[in-house]
């Protein structure tokens, strides 16, 4: 049994998207280890949305700053925790942010962007862009990074009913 950081995060404007996913990979992960969401803070939704251990980094008017701040943060929180694995689906975290952890914890990164580097053991993509998509993170991302790229790679929770309305005629 391992143990998995995920860090994350939304608020009003952006991330529910990403918390949800989240949400459903560390229910199939949380089967063989240990998962710990790291948010930046404590709020209403996350309580009912994430059933998780979670640890909060910013408290009352302290507020995610810089990737470094951040990182360093992270650190101080697992520097007595022997981490197998940390996910990262935010797009405010990228290289600056993966290098105090790359080559002590391995790293994977969900991104969609291919628009900033990263410095990961797995990137994960879902988007398909044919051809191309195996080029999009050319000198984006470490050479011997796995590429985990396409549609079939979607992380869907698919445990949900969907209610189906019947179309009105006007």
């Amino acid at each position: 049994m391992g143990v998995v950081l995920v860090r994350t995060n939304f608020n009003n404007k952006v991330g529910l998207g990403h918390l949800f996913r989240m949400k459903h990979l560390a229910k199939k992960l949380s089967e063989k280890n240990e998962v710990i969401f790291i948010l930046d803070k404590k709020n209403t939704i996350t309580k009912k949305i994430i059933d998780f251990k979670c640890i909060y980094l910013y408290e009352g008017k302290k507020n995610y700053t810089s990737q470094i701040q951040d990182a360093k943060k992270v650190q101080k929180e697992i520097k007595k925790k022997k981490i197998d694995l940390i996910i990262v689906d935010d797009y405010r975290f990228a290289s600056v942010w993966q290098n105090f952890f790359f080559n002590k914890i391995k790293i994977a990164v969900f991104d969609d962007n291919n628009e900033v580097k990263h410095k990961c053991n797995i990137l994960i993509d879902c988007k398909w862009d044919g051809p191309k998509t195996e080029k999009r993170y050319k000198n984006l991302i470490p050479k011997n990074s796995v590429k985990i790229l396409g549609p079939q790679y979607a992380i869907i929770d698919n445990s949900k009913k969907i209610i189906r309305s019947k179309r009105v005629k006007l």
